[in-house]
């Protein structure tokens, strides 16, 4: 019986996925917004132009790398494009991704542990919440994060007798995300995959399993760097050239901090708008924009979360709380002051 509501919950994210990329999936249509036309857009078509096999593009300026980590040049999933050309492909592309987390986070919920209401509810507020449904404009990230399921099942399953096996595969799953581009969004993707066997309900308790579990962690990403090698060796012909390769000063960085006042943007749209200080864009619901929409649907779900930690044990609650605080604090920018210690 577990089984067959195991069965019926996948099939309705897949439902809550293919509803919510309906007029993507639609003949004629295009993703064409923001970096996805600027920049992705142009990009997947010097890969299909060159099958995939180019290292250096020379339409843009008088030539520049196109092996650049947010190119993915290496990343395998890259088929796609060659099968369904730029345009098509990159629809396929975000949709694929997206479609594979809003699964195998449920499959990885429910084998660390979690009822099968739980993993559903957890499933839905971090697929169609407001950061993964935003790196769809960032297909690097995107194509970087989604493996963060894969990863919290393999890392479970290197506390028993496949610790080999589970580890090596954990490696190969860190490789795809070098490969994806996003480094920052692997790391912290490591990070939550490691907590979140560390408190998960049906965790095995010990010493030894965290030995295990931090083993497991260290030969994957080895191995994963030997197989990302490629990319990494790229990245550091490139990086120390690049025009960011000083950082972005903090100025900038503070230019998005999240003040105190708006702190009620996270759950209540934006309704109420000053409609004589300019420029009118709609916000929110108002918007008619899906990605408003699934930022407030996720952070509709936070009140379970809430439930679910009042039966756990304490350390979880004050682990995962801190989780919390930190994030809300990298948030407020120069509202806290904390930034800017982890900037420097």
């Amino acid at each position: 019986m577990k089984y067959r509501k195991d069965i019926v919950y996948l099939f309705l994210l897949l439902i809550f996925g293919l509803v919510f990329w309906g007029e993507a999936l639609a003949p004629g249509k295009l993703l064409f917004l923001r970096d996805l036309s600027i920049y992705d857009l142009a990009n997947k078509h010097f890969l299909v132009d060159s099958h995939g096999f180019a290292l250096w593009n020379p339409f843009v300026l008088f030539g520049s790398p196109y092996a650049l980590p947010s190119s993915g040049a290496f990343y395998p999933l890259n088929f796609l494009f060659l099968i369904f050309g730029a345009e098509r492909g990159l629809t396929y592309f975000v949709i694929f991704h997206h479609l594979f987390f809003l699964l195998t986070f449920y499959l990885a919920l429910r084998r660390v542990g979690y009822r099968e209401e739980a993993s559903l509810l957890g499933s839905v507020g971090f697929s169609l919440g407001g950061y993964l449904v935003s790196t769809t404009l960032l297909i690097f990230s995107l194509s970087t994060f989604v493996w963060l399921g894969l990863s919290i099942i393999l890392l479970y399953e290197a506390q028993g007798k496949r610790w080999l096996i589970s580890s090596l595969l954990l490696g190969l799953t860190m490789a795809l995300q070098i490969l994806g581009g996003g480094i920052e969004s692997a790391a912290m993707s490591w990070v939550l995959a490691f907590l979140t066997v560390v408190t998960a309900p049906a965790r095995v308790k010990g010493p030894a399993a965290l030995v295990k579990l931090l083993g497991a962690m260290l030969l994957g990403l080895f191995w994963g760097i030997i197989l990302a090698l490629p990319q990494i060796a790229i990245n550091s012909e490139l990086l120390p050239i690049s025009n960011r390769a000083r950082g972005i000063h903090i100025t900038k960085a503070l230019f998005w901090s999240l003040p105190f006042s708006n702190l009620k943007s996270l759950f209540i749209p934006n309704y109420f708008l000053d409609f004589t200080a300019g420029d009118y864009r709609g916000l929110g619901f108002l918007s008619g924009d899906a990605y408003f929409s699934s930022f407030y649907l996720a952070a509709s779900l936070l009140p379970f979360s809430i439930f679910g930690l009042a039966g756990s044990s304490r350390w979880k609650c004050l682990v995962w709380f801190a989780v919390f605080l930190f994030g809300l604090a990298m948030m407020m920018g120069d509202q806290l002051g904390l930034y800017g210690l982890f900037h420097d």
